[in-house]
């Protein structure tokens, strides 16, 4: 950018000035800033010159304005171009030659046409409204143009006159004769181009740029709506056009932070009327360092004023960013709280701790952040009494003496601040009292219980007169004793009683007797040592006693309060009975069973006595589980027991006494038994299978009987002391069946080492019913199991196993019947046996091949050579002649037929085509080859692999034919005739000879070939089974000569074909027999076929002519029939009745039964003559106990063995008789078709049920008698019997505590009740009480319908009843009905009564909003709450109590509804359904309470919300910009913070609106009522900046801003409880982004960078600090700079060369840091300057002041010691060229070490220096190498880059680093004064009490250590400068660049140096900035002519270039000198070795 001052409009000359200036646009460097992001700007404006373009030369009719194009892009939201200013003085000095001009009006300056500005169009996005005006002279060479609502991507065109002034005379005729009033772009180019802009938040912006004539694409480059330079619009005019583009940013405003301290007794952190301000407290402000990571003292302090108000105003020039404050507590007060506030109404900050404040965030300039406030509060105290309670009411009545020396302690529970617990002892009087106490909360505790007192009624006392607290009854403590501040509580008192006592006897009843009567009744027996322990009504032990010799116990010292006794039955005795006692004369307690007294009431001195308890014998049962081998029932010898099998023991009632578990020994016992009757019942054991149960003896008698389950013995009366024995459970276990599948290679089916067992093969269990009932697979040798089957008979089936065939089985070890080949059955598994051995054996397939091939030498063997012959068809038959398989041979002639059984196999070779039969020979195993193409009779075994059966073949001649079956007779082929196979066919001589014999193959054809030419005849065989039809002479010729006889002549070569044989087919007879199962006579699909069944074939006489057998498929065939008449027979096969025969497909007539007639046609095959057989059928059913009466039997449903059942003929004959098994199962069988009757003899102890008509149909005759048809082979089932069993009727009376009238755990019964059992009409028929567990029972009752009726108890509501398990129905209360079904025992027919009921809860205040009442919730008193009915009518009303509770109590069932009034200060919490149930309808409503019977209904709470409240300041973020180019949004952090602080000013009258998360405006309705006017809730900053949402719900909100005018959008910062501010500066998390760009798709909900969002606002909290920053920007005064151009490098003065191999050494200021980076990204830099004074900093002698004695004396040896690292090389030469001697005594060097000089001894000669890592290593002595006599120095890190200079001009040079900066520098920053130099005006205003303090404060996280001499002591000091000058990529650089003899600072970059002259180090205005040299050279200082005054240089390659003219540029007259460097890593180095003030060059190596 280029920057011109700016010139009057009106025509002066004015000459070049050699000092004038540019201007150079500079900003002052502020500390780390986070700024509001905004987009750079990109300005551009482009010029087209028309007059060119109105002719063909160059020359123009000036007839129209030249355009001009303006537009921009970028800035932040609301940015707008203000104003324009086109500057054609190219160099400021007026109208010169090259100018250009104005031509606006005739007249005065200009040529030919004046044409003034004229707007030609605007262009905008969206529409909206631009104006534009400009000024300008006639003849001048300024053009302003002022803009409004011209905004980013807007465009402008516009045109004006502009010409070119070729001379500049005074005379104005001849000035314009010289004008051309063509301006191109290039004479247009270098006008200037100065633009401003305004925006919301950001102070105005400047942009200047040069119109260039080669100007390039601005759209492509910027985005911007320009044309480009060349391009193909209209537009685009090359050299015709010039544009500029200038590029500026924006910079935020400042802000400020404000607060205020005040008493906060109630501690509410809010300020309320009243409270007084606390003034003169210390507040600090600190900072976040983004570089550290952590808060820095910004070094702003202030003190609260008169009113407890603090400021950290806008005027401290405050940058926004992230802040913290701390507040000093005051003496005397104790902290409540912080309390953020908001930034520009946004909450922002959190409380860090009780006076600190962090984390608040100010995005934005311009903002203010208020109300961070901190409330403190005076101290509390608390008092009460300790004294005895007489009457126990918990008041201290007059009277009642207080107890002195009790000690009383003080515990916080919850404090504002640290509190000791406080211990105290009671005075004379019994008072105590505890002072000076944080607010907050308490629990105050009676440590020492008086002695002989009991604890008596504690109570809360009050503070301001209102009961605080509550108390621990009973307990010694007293809690929740909220103190605020100043409060003092009173009258928190402990109450002590007298003690009471309890007595009482335990004792055993006598025989025979109950437990009613006195413990020492006749008989009784006393018992001694029984444990008696005494409870509180919780059930914890207070005490424990035994029983005397007389069975007495007694507890004494006993506290009022309700108490429990537990007496322990003694071992071996049972609970008897428990007795109330009386206290005082009253009955006091509850017994519940017989060891438990509760509920006693002890009073104070109270005495209770006759607390009893009475005990009775057990009785025992016992018996054994084992496995009944014999399975008899009985527990014989050897029969082992079964252990951890469970048995239980079950009471009359059904319910499960107890449960034991068999020991080793199968034995299990149960003791302790009360007397009754029981039922024992057995989990089956697992792996068992039920076998026989046995009831055992009681004292010797046989008592109970076997339960019908199979698992109990019932009906077992035990009395007192009695022991039943030998109850046994007989169990079975289960067998196990094994074997193995093999393949038996020698057919002798036992398995023989190495024979294949095949694996997965299925093998099926079948039980006796066919069923299977398990299957595996054989493993991996072919062994199959299976195991823990129940012993029975069993079948074991082989499945099919792929790739063997099947062989036999063989019967195991436990016997059976084999049915090869794959079963075995009849297999009889006892309990426990392994049965092994049931094997099954495959046989394996054999195997036969061959080859055929070409015999060449028709020898029959097949020689080598000899190839197969592919493609011939080999057949292969079995010994009956049927063919089994074909193939044809591979390429080879290789034939193979597998998967073969053993037999007698022929195989027959079709002649190949073109072949003559040679010979054939068989193989490995022999067999017979004596016919041609066959060898038969080939033995093959199982698993035989038999080869080498091969045919031989010749060549050439041939003859052919068919022989196919002639259909129609008339020997000529049809399509549809079919050839015939097999037809032995001979070639004969003429002579009739026979030569060769073939057959037909299975197309009918025959070949014979290789025959030589000459006579043949052809013959053939008459082919079985056909008739002779004729023959037919082929295609070379001949004669039939007889029948099947052809002859014919066969010529040389000759392949003669069709010579046929056509044959007449027979015919054939086949059909079925089959189990005509339906009797129709048809046969249906899924009818079995009958196999071996005889037919017989008869002629037409009915002699047989032929006989067969049916095959497995029920089918018979007789084949090969001739024409004619025939019978057909079947012999009746034996097991089926006669059926009924079919007539086929060939017709027929049936002769008599069994015996069919037909006539069979030619040729024909007849189908179908099938006969039909009856099978015989089967009845079965079940006898079973039908215990739903359904008459259906279910799953679950017993069965009844042993049941006689007769089978009965129609006429009611017996024919059969049976009994069930033990499944209850009978079964007749084998029974032919007919009418039957099933007849059951009734078994005894069943009611008859009925019978079940099964599935073959028929009818109940009777009783126990059911009539059935059966159908011919029906197996009909399900004619089952069912018998019922007898039932009972019982349930409880019991309490209903929830009201659902289900009798659950904890309810409690009603003993007493009476129960009437009714029948059908109504009649009593029973009646009962129920017991002591509220139990009645009405048992053996036959089925039928019952009816229940319960007696009202007294003293109980109606509740209801419930219908039990058998079902029934409810006739009225009390009252219910059943059907009772036989043998069900139904139960919990209960009947439930009612207690009264109570509903309460609680009010209360919450912040967390989880609607439950926690600490720190605050109760609400005297609210009014409403109960209400069903019907919603009021039936009472109360209020809350000062601890925020209600209760309605007496209360009958039914549904109720409470309703609170809701309070006005507060928002509705919500409302909870308490323990009862019910919901919230309706605010402050819950309904449908529904109280059951002794409901206490608790917890029907209103919680309640207090309002919350968003805060936050609008301020300007520290003082103004100076600027011309505002900063942009996205680079606002380099210049402000957003944090509100001192230097902020407040910016009053800024409006600010809440918004929800979605962006849209909150209403007044959303808040609380009467805070706000109707509509958008807005607010406005008042004259402090401060803002203020008050009356807020909790929630997420949003703060938008109104972007007050004058300033630029800073940084806006979220405030104490989060938040989002939107600052462009700012990266936001990835969802955050998502969700603000969500914002800004909608113009409505835009936050434009202007907005704090998703601010989270708990309930009652403040969300302060929500602040907006706005940032002023104001023009800076910067004197003006020309620009000289950069020349080329020109050598006047003679290049001096130097030998190449001399080695040239070292330079003082590096160019760069070489080693690598150890990080990538960038941070701020910062300068460390340290004043060393030639080892003794601050002038001082070694006195050890400042020595650190914790550091080793070896620390300087550890890292560097004499005589090593010497690895360095020092190259250095004088002005003459030549190499200086000191050059060959240096020797210090290090790898990645940074070499330096100075004179840091202040003798005239510079020293070398090495910085490595932070270490520095000075040659002190001179003497070039390291040794004891040097200095080290330890400053900086690996990271930092080392610079030397004398900063105190003392003559003694000192160091610095360059480098990442430190935790506290942005604050020693802005303190440090700067450098001692006279030009620093910085610390001439500075006072001397300033400077010295600046001296003072030097304390730093880091320090300088330094050690001179090897002896010497280590030093650590502070630094003493610390600047921020410079970026991360700058060269730091010192010089003395004003000759008074102090080095200053300065940054080299790609050719610029910044020189700080003024030393103050910062960049101002008053430094330099110089251009000497360019990217990629290395700077040099030094003061190379000796005037005392460095000059700057830059080495580039080997040629170093110096400014020794000081004009600070590069021209001719610099000293150009060609120093070779030694290598490419060689550092240049300046120095003064010599002392001639003069500086050297040279090079340091670190590679020598």
């Amino acid at each position: 950018m280029i920057w011109k001052s700016k010139r009057s409009r009106s025509i002066q000359s004015s000459t070049r000035t050699k000092n004038v200036k540019r201007r150079i646009l500079t900003s002052e460097k502020l500390e780390s800033r986070r700024l509001f992001a905004a987009d750079p700007i990109h300005v551009g404006v482009v010029y087209i010159e028309t007059d060119y373009l109105e002719s063909d030369q160059d020359v123009g009719s000036d007839s129209r304005g030249d355009r001009f194009i303006l537009s921009f892009t970028g800035g932040a939201e609301g940015t707008e171009l203000s104003e324009l200013r086109i500057r054609t003085d190219k160099d400021g000095d007026g109208i010169t030659v090259g100018d250009l001009i104005y031509d606006t009006e005739l007249g005065g300056r200009g040529k030919n046409g004046a044409h003034n500005f004229q707007i030609v169009r605007i262009l905008t996005a969206d529409g909206h409204t631009v104006e534009a005006t400009a000024e300008v002279e006639d003849g001048g060479q300024e053009l302003i143009l002022r803009l409004s609502g011209f905004r980013a991507g807007d465009r402008l065109e516009f045109t004006i006159d502009v010409d070119e002034v070729l001379r500049n005379l005074p005379d104005l005729d001849q000035f314009n004769s010289r004008l051309d009033v063509i301006a191109s772009g290039q004479e247009f180019q270098d006008s200037i181009l100065e633009a401003t802009f305004n925006a919301p938040h950001y102070e105005t912006s400047h942009a200047d740029a040069v119109f260039l004539n080669d100007y390039g694409d601005p759209n492509a480059d910027y985005k911007l709506n320009l044309p480009p330079d060349e391009g193909t619009g209209v537009d685009s005019r090359p050299n015709r056009s010039a544009a500029a583009v200038a590029t500026t940013g924006q910079i935020a405003k400042p802000i400020s932070i404000a607060g205020q301290v005040w008493l906060d007794n109630n501690l509410n952190k809010t300020r309320d009327n009243g409270e007084a301000a606390v003034g003169g407290v210390t507040i600090s402000l600190f900072k976040w360092d983004e570089a550290t990571n952590r808060y820095v003292d910004t070094g702003h302090h202030t003190t609260t004023d008169g009113d407890g108000q603090y400021v950290f105003p806008r005027a401290l020039g405050l940058a926004p960013g992230r802040y913290r404050i701390v507040e000093t507590q005051p003496d005397g007060l104790f902290s409540v709280g912080a309390i953020p506030g908001s930034v520009d109404g946004v909450a922002s900050g959190r409380v860090e701790s009780i006076d600190v404040l962090a984390d608040i965030d100010i995005p934005l300039g311009d903002t203010d952040a208020v109300r961070y406030d901190f409330a403190e509060a005076q101290a509390a105290s608390v008092s009460g009494y300790v004294y005895r309670d007489d009457d126990n009411d918990g008041q201290k009545d007059a009277g009642e003496t207080g107890i002195a020396g009790v000690r009383v302690q003080l515990v916080p529970i919850n404090t504002i601040s640290a509190q000791s617990a406080i211990t105290v002892t009671t005075a004379a009087d019994g008072s105590y009292s505890f002072n000076g106490l944080a607010p907050g909360t308490y629990k105050v505790i009676e440590v020492d219980q008086p002695a002989y007192l009991n604890d008596g009624l504690d109570t809360p006392g009050t503070i301001n007169g209102r009961v605080v607290g509550r108390a621990d009854n009973p307990g010694d403590a007293i809690h929740d004793i909220v103190l605020a501040g100043s409060s003092a509580g009173v009258n928190y008192n402990f109450g002590e009683t007298p003690f009471g006592s309890i007595t009482g006897f335990v004792y055993l009843v006598a025989p025979g007797e109950d437990c009613e009567g006195p413990h020492d009744a006749p008989g009784n027996k006393p018992l001694e040592g029984v444990r008696v322990v005494l409870q509180d009504s919780f059930g914890t032990i207070i005490a424990e006693t035994r029983t005397a010799a007389d069975g007495s116990y007694e507890f004494d010292e006993l506290p009022i309060g309700n108490y429990r006794i537990v007496e322990y039955t003694p071992a071996g005795l049972i609970d008897g009975g428990a007795h109330v006692g009386r206290v005082d004369g009253s009955a006091s307690g509850t017994a519940v069973g017989g060891g438990l007294i509760q509920e006693i009431t002890m009073t104070a001195n109270g005495r209770g006595v006759e607390y009893n308890f009475c005990e009775i014998a057990p009785a025992t049962i016992s018996g054994y589980v084992y496995h009944d081998r014999s399975d008899d029932g009985k527990r014989d010898g050897g029969e082992e027991g079964i252990a951890g099998t469970t048995v239980s023991l079950i009471d009359s009632n059904g319910k499960v006494v107890a449960t034991a578990v068999t020991d080793a020994n199968g034995r299990y016992e149960f003791k302790g038994i009360v007397p009754g009757v029981y039922r024992l019942v057995e989990t089956q054991p697992n792996n068992y299978y039920d076998g026989k149960d046995t009831a055992g003896t009681v004292s010797g008698t046989p008592i109970g009987r076997l339960g019908s389950d199979g698992d109990s013995l019932i009906d077992i009366e035990l009395k007192q002391g009695q022991s039943g024995v030998e109850y046994n459970f007989g169990e079975l276990v289960g067998a196990t069946l094994s074997g193995r599948v093999h393949v038996d290679a020698d057919d002798d089916c036992d398995y023989d080492e190495g024979e294949v067992t095949p694996s997965g093969v299925v093998i099926r269990l079948l039980d006796t019913n066919g069923n299977e009932v398990a299957r595996t697979t054989t493993n991996a040798e072919g062994k199959y199991s299976f195991t823990n089957i129940a012993p029975g008979q069993y079948t074991v089936i082989e499945g099919e196993v792929d790739g063997y065939f099947e062989g036999t089985s063989h019967a195991g070890s436990a016997g059976g019947v084999a049915n090869p080949p794959n079963r075995i059955s009849q297999i009889t598994l006892a309990s426990a046996e392994v049965a092994v051995d049931y094997d099954f054996c495959e046989r394996p397939p054999a195997e036969i091949s061959g080859v055929v091939y070409d015999d060449r030498d028709n020898d029959n063997r097949r020689d080598a050579g000899e190839a197969g012959i592919g493609n011939v068809l080999v057949e292969l038959f079995n010994s009956n002649g049927e063919k089994v398989a074909s193939t044809r041979t591979d390429a080879n002639g290789a034939y193979r037929f597998t998967y073969l059984p053993a037999g007698s196999y022929t195989v027959r070779e079709m002649q190949p085509t073109g072949w003559l039969q040679g010979g054939q020979q068989a193989g490995s195993n022999g067999g017979d080859d004596s016919v041609d193409d066959v060898i038969s009779s080939i033995p093959i075994g199982w698993g035989d692999r038999l080869t080498q059966y091969n045919f031989g073949e010749l060549m050439p001649g041939s003859i052919s034919g068919v022989v196919y079956v002639d259909s129609n007779g008339d020997c000529v082929r049809d399509p549809d005739e079919d050839p015939i196979a097999g037809v032995t066919i001979e070639l004969r001589d003429g002579n009739g000879q026979v030569l060769a014999r073939t057959t037909t193959d299975a197309q009918g054809q025959y070949s014979f070939e290789g025959l030589r030419p000459g006579e043949y005849q052809i013959f053939e065989q008459q082919p079985d089974g056909f008739f002779q039809g004729g023959q037919v002479v082929g295609s070379g010729g001949g004669v039939v000569l007889d029948q099947d006889l052809l002859g014919m002549t066969l010529l040389a070569g000759a392949n003669i074909v069709d010579y046929d044989f056509c044959e007449l087919p027979p015919g054939s007879i086949s059909g079925v027999v089959y189990i005509d199962a339906d009797g129709n006579f048809q046969r249906d699909t899924g009818e079995s076929p009958i196999r071996n069944v005889t037919i017989e074939l008869r002629n037409e006489q009915g002699v047989i002519v032929a006989t067969t057998v049916t095959d497995a498929n029920g089918r018979y065939l007789f084949e090969g029939l001739a024409p004619g008449k025939y019978q057909i027979f079947e012999q009746q096969p034996s097991g089926y009745f006669q059926g009924a025969q079919h007539i086929g497909s060939g017709g027929g007539t049936i002769l008599d039964q069994d015996l069919t007639g037909l006539t069979l046609t030619a040729g024909r095959d007849v189908v179908d003559y099938n006969f039909g057989e009856l099978p015989p059928g089967s009845i079965s059913g079940v006898v079973y106990i039908d215990a739903d009466a359904d008459l259906q039997r279910d799953s679950e449903e017993a069965t009844i063995a042993g049941v006689k059942v007769d089978l009965r003929d129609a006429n009611g004959k017996v024919i059969a008789s049976t009994v069930t098994d033990a499944n209850g199962r009978y079964r007749f069988d084998g029974l032919a078709p007919g009418d039957y009757q099933i007849f059951e003899h009734q078994p005894a102890g069943y009611y008859q049920g009925g019978q079940h008509i099964g599935s073959g149909g028929g009818t109940i005759l009777g009783d126990d008698l059911t009539g059935v048809t059966l159908a011919t082979g029906r197996n009909i089932v399900d004619y089952d019997f069912g018998e019922l069993l007898p039932g009972s009727i019982s349930g409880y009376v019991h309490v209903d505590s929830n009201g659902n009238c289900t009798y659950e755990e904890g309810e409690k019964p009603i003993a007493g009740v009476r129960v009437e059992l009714r029948d059908e009409d109504g009649n009593r028929i029973a009646e009962t009480t129920t017991d002591a567990s509220g139990l009645y029972r009405f048992g053996n009752l036959p089925p039928g319908r019952y009816h229940i009726v319960e007696i009202q108890p007294d003293g109980f509501f109606q509740g209801g009843q419930s219908i039990g398990s058998g079902g029934g129905e409810v006739i009225g209360d009390d009252h219910m009905a059943l059907d009772l079904v036989a043998g069900a025992n139904v139960v919990h027919y209960d009947f439930c009564e009612r207690e009264p009921s109570t509903i309460s809860g609680s009010v209360w205040k919450e912040t967390d909003l989880d609607r439950v009442f926690n600490s720190g919730d605050i109760p609400l008193g005297n609210i009014l709450i409403d109960l209400l009915d069903e019907a919603g009518n009021r039936i009472a009303q109360t209020r809350t109590d000062a601890f925020g509770n209600y209760r309605f109590a007496n209360l009958a069932p039914g549904t109720y509804s409470v309703y609170e009034h809701q309070p006005t200060d507060l928002f509705d919490g919500g409302a909870v359904a308490g323990s009862a149930g019910g919901a919230v309808t309706a605010d402050d409503l819950i309904s449908g309470i529904k109280l059951t019977g002794g409901t206490n209904a608790v917890d029907y709470d209103f919680p309640e919300v207090p309002p919350a409240t968003i805060s936050g300041y609008v301020f300007q973020d520290g003082s103004a910009i100076p600027t011309n180019t505002p900063p942009s949004a996205e680079d606002l952090r380099d210049y402000k913070d957003g944090l509100l602080t001192d230097d902020d000013i407040l910016i009053g009258g800024v409006t600010l609106e809440l918004r929800n998360v979605l962006g849209e405006a909150f209403t007044s309705d959303r808040a609380l009522a009467g805070v706000y006017p109707d509509g958008v809730i807005r607010v406005t900053t008042d004259e402090f900046g401060y803002y203020e949402f008050t009356g807020l719900r909790p929630g997420t909100y949003s703060v938008y801003q109104v972007q007050p005018e004058n300033y630029i959008d800073g940084l806006d910062t979220a405030g104490s409880t989060g938040g989002v501010a939107v600052n462009p500066a700012d990266a936001l998390s990835e969802d955050d982004a998502i969700r603000v760009q969500t914002l800004a798709l909608s113009e409505a909900t835009d936050p434009r960078d202007d907005a704090i969002l998703f601010i989270n606002l708990a309930a009652g909290g403040s969300s302060r600090s929500n602040n907006f920053s706005e940032i002023a920007i104001t023009e800076p005064a910067i004197p003006q700079l020309i620009e000289d151009p950069i020349e080329d490098v020109k050598v006047y003065t003679p290049i001096e060369t130097f030998d190449p191999q001399i080695r040239l050494v070292g330079f003082g200021e590096l160019q760069s840091f070489r080693r690598p980076m150890v990080a990538d990204d960038e941070w701020a830099v910062s300068w460390h300057l340290s004043v060393i004074n030639g080892g003794f900093p601050g002038g001082s002698a070694e006195d050890g002041s400042a020595v650190i004695k914790t550091v080793g004396a070896t620390t300087m040896q550890e890292n560097w010691t004499e005589g090593e690292h010497t690895s360095g090389r020092w190259v250095i030469v004088n002005a003459d060229g030549e190499m200086m001697e000191i050059a060959d005594r240096l020797t210090m060097g290090e790898a990645d070490a940074v070499a330096l000089t100075g004179d840091f001894d202040g003798d005239g000669k510079d020293e070398a220096v090495l910085f490595v890592n932070g270490h520095w290593f000075v040659d002190f002595n001179g003497n070039g190498r390291w040794d004891e006599g040097d200095m080290w120095i330890k400053l900086g890190t690996e990271l930092d880059r080392p610079v030397v200079g004398d900063w105190d001009g003392d003559g003694k040079d000192d160091v610095a680093i360059f480098g990442r900066q430190w935790h506290r520098d942005p604050q020693r920053i802005k303190k440090d004064p700067g450098l001692p130099d006279p030009e620093n005006k910085r610390r001439r205003e500075l006072s001397a009490e300033a400077l010295a303090k600046h001296v003072d404060d030097r304390g730093e996280d880091r320090e300088r250590f330094l050690r001179r001499g090897n002896d010497g002591n280590l030093r650590a000091d502070a630094v003493d400068h610390v600047f921020q000058y410079g970026e991360q990529v700058d060269t730091p650089i010192a010089g003395d660049w004003n000759g008074d003899g102090i080095d200053q600072i300065a940054v080299f970059r790609g050719g610029t140096w910044m020189l700080d002259t003024d030393g103050d180090g910062r960049w101002t205005q008053d430094d330099e900035k110089v251009e000497f040299g360019r990217p990629g050279d290395e700077p040099i200082v030094g003061d190379f002519n000796g005037d005392g005054i460095d000059e700057i240089g830059v080495v580039r390659g080997d040629v170093w270039i110096i400014d020794t003219d000081g004009d600070r540029k590069i021209t001719g007259n610099d000293l150009q000198i060609e120093v070779p460097r030694p290598s490419g890593n060689s550092q240049p180095v300046v120095g003064d070795w010599d002392g001639d003030g003069r500086d050297e060059a040279g090079y340091y190596d670190e590679a020598a």
